[in-house]
């Protein structure tokens, strides 16, 4: 059953950087946290959006592409100049049409590419199964638990 999203608790940013490495904004932990999502992350600055993932609706995807290991979508806010991006650490199917999508698939950039130039509708959270960020007449579904790939958690948003 699909609930709409008041907050990710338990989630903790990782800014992307090595695969194997774990960092926080502005200092390095040497012990990862468990993030309540199935994976580990280090213990940081949450961005707001990321504590309140329904902050995102009427945001507009401006790009897609892949950090380092990560793929993600950039999003703009329509009310001021701030951007952000999600990173994706999980399986993830851009719907329909896309399912079921592991994060280092180059499909999985071309399902995220469809999403350029939407607006984010609604964010639904359905606990311990997935996040969904829905556009139009396509959603952005996000595994709650990672696969053998994931090293951090299995999303999370961090500041341009």
């Amino acid at each position: 059953m699909w609930v709409r999203a008041k907050s990710l608790q338990g989630s903790h940013i990782a800014t992307p950087g090595h695969r194997h490495e774990r960092r926080q904004r502005h200092e390095r932990s040497s012990e990862p946290a468990e993030d309540g999502l199935g994976g580990r992350a280090t213990v940081g600055r949450m961005e707001p959006e990321e504590q309140e993932p329904r902050l995102l609706i009427g945001w507009f995807v401006v790009e897609a592409g892949r950090r380092q290991a990560w793929p993600f979508l950039g999003l703009a806010s329509p009310d001021s100049d701030r951007e952000v991006r999600i990173y994706i650490d999980a399986t993830l199917s851009v719907l329909p049409g896309w399912p079921s999508l592991d994060q280092d698939d180059d499909a999985a950039l071309r399902a995220l590419d469809g999403l350029v130039g939407l607006a984010v509708g609604d964010v639904q959270i359905n606990p311990g199964t997935a996040t969904r960020f829905v556009f139009d007449d396509l959603a952005l579904e996000i595994e709650a638990a990672g696969n053998a790939l994931t090293t951090h958690s299995p999303w999370w948003i961090g500041s341009r």
